[in-house]
């Protein structure tokens, strides 16, 4: 597979809120064992193909620009701006605080009065971070130190956006050959 093009992009929503997607445009991938659509906040576009036996009937829909002898296919993935929770991996070390909505690590929660505390769960061991999140499928989860979510167990999994735009070309690859798993044809 190589991406030829990753690109960032405002548009508007059906609901008429601004919305923004990174956009991946990609050729040489094994597009027979995927299947188009949406998952979640991905959405997976294939041309059509042209090969030299086709007759000048035969018209491909490309992606960008004139026809193509190679397959192209373009993922969205949809970013999210706004606040997800980073959920601490240990939250037996954690005081949760109700009235602020977060947790603090055990030797700065000494310090707060009991009756200001609760011992953090697995649910109320996070804390709340603000900025533009790219999704990450589940695959991806392992690879990032910092992965932010809705709640506990929701799909999906974001990181922040910065963190994707000062990566190497090598994550885009692995992030858009994580990605198209999901898209996979399984008869």
């Amino acid at each position: 597979m190589k991406i030829t093009e990753v690109r960032r992009q405002s548009f508007i929503d059906f609901e008429g809120m601004p919305q923004e997607e990174l956009l991946f445009f990609f050729e040489d991938a094994a597009f027979e064992t995927l299947m188009p659509g949406k998952r979640g906040p991905f959405f997976l576009c294939i041309s059509g193909t042209q090969s030299a036996e086709d007759t000048s009937e035969s018209r491909d829909i490309s992606l960008h620009g004139p026809a193509h002898k190679k397959r192209r296919a373009l993922l969205s993935a949809r970013l999210f701006q706004g606040t997800l929770k980073f959920f601490f991996p240990d939250p037996e070390n954690y005081y949760y605080l109700p009235a602020e909505d977060r947790a603090i690590h055990r030797s700065v929660a000494e310090f707060v009065a009991k009756a200001h505390r609760k011992k953090a769960t697995k649910q109320t061991a996070y804390e709340r971070c603000e900025g533009l999140f790219l999704p990450i499928p589940p695959e991806e989860n392992a690879f990032h130190k910092e992965v932010f979510r809705e709640s506990l167990r929701s799909f999906p999994a974001y990181i922040r956006y910065l963190d994707f735009e000062g990566a190497e070309a090598a994550f885009a690859e692995r992030y858009v050959r994580s990605v198209l798993k999901l898209f996979a044809f399984t008869p």
